[in-house]
């Protein structure tokens, strides 16, 4: 998208706080999966620092296991990897 900067890519839960911190995005867009982590731990943890900013996971698991989840600790959304670019 030409309106889209990406300010900050990160692969642990460390780095992702860390940049959260420093960047001060607009939106985050979190994996379930970190190389170091938790994304459910760090998108319950952002939210409770930061509740105005919006987080959207994308991640190859199954939204019947893990969407209610993370929308309860805080995500905006939910959608997996192998949706349509449509959604």
């Amino acid at each position: 998208e030409p309106d889209l900067v990406v300010c900050g890519e990160v692969q642990t839960e460390r780095e992702a706080r860390a940049a959260i911190r420093a960047l001060a995005p607009d939106v985050v867009i979190v994996d379930i999966s970190l190389a170091q982590g938790d994304g459910l731990e760090l998108v319950r943890d952002v939210h409770a620092q930061q509740p105005e900013l919006p987080m959207l996971v994308l991640s190859m698991h199954d939204e019947l296991i893990y969407a209610e989840r993370l929308l309860a600790a805080g995500a905006s959304g939910y959608i997996m990897k192998q949706a349509a670019s449509e959604q």
